[in-house]
Parts: C-alpha cells; structure tokens; sequence
C-alpha cells in the first residue's frame, strides 16, 4: 500500500467487532475471540491503526509518486470497494 501504483488499505466497517469472532496471527493460527471485550480490543486497534497508516501513506505518495500513478491507483481503490460491496451484498457477508 506505501508504493505509488498500489491503493490505500481498505478500512472496516464501525460494526467490526459484530461481525467477526476470530483473529488470524501472523503465523496463520487462528484465535477465537470469545468475549466481546476481546472483540472490541481488537476491532478499536484496527479502526484506531488504518486510517493512520492510511494518512502516512497519502502523504508519502502526495510527496514521492507522480499525480498520475496516485490517482489511477485511487481509482482502482474505488473500484475495488465497489466490487467488494457488491459481493457482501450478494453473498450477506462483511468486512473480511
């Protein structure tokens, strides 16, 4: 996400602790988050964390990659979030 021709990271929905009740750690193994407040934890740190990657990121690519690599990858972000919505409406699924 940090390179010029690749889109920011796509953000969750506010309602991320609802709709998932696992984690993933970075060696694969996969975590049940029982309690809510286990939930919540983790859904505060990923909605807290990637708007902040995603602000660092902006400014790298408004200060490092030319306005026509910036913008085509904005669209394929856009375009990209279209397609994903799409899905999670046909298929009744969310944020992934």
């Amino acid at each position: 996400f940090l390179s010029c021709e690749h889109p920011l990271l796509q953000e969750p929905p506010l309602n991320v602790a609802d709709l998932y009740n696992t984690s993933i750690t970075p060696n694969g193994e996969v975590n049940q988050l029982r309690r809510r407040e286990d939930r919540l934890r983790m859904a505060f740190v990923v909605c807290q964390m990637l708007p902040r990657l995603n602000a660092a990121a902006t400014f790298y690519k408004d200060h490092h990659c030319p306005a026509a690599t910036t913008a085509a990858a904005a669209a394929v972000a856009t375009i990209l979030v279209r397609m994903k919505s799409s899905l999670d409406t046909v298929v009744g699924i969310g944020f992934a």
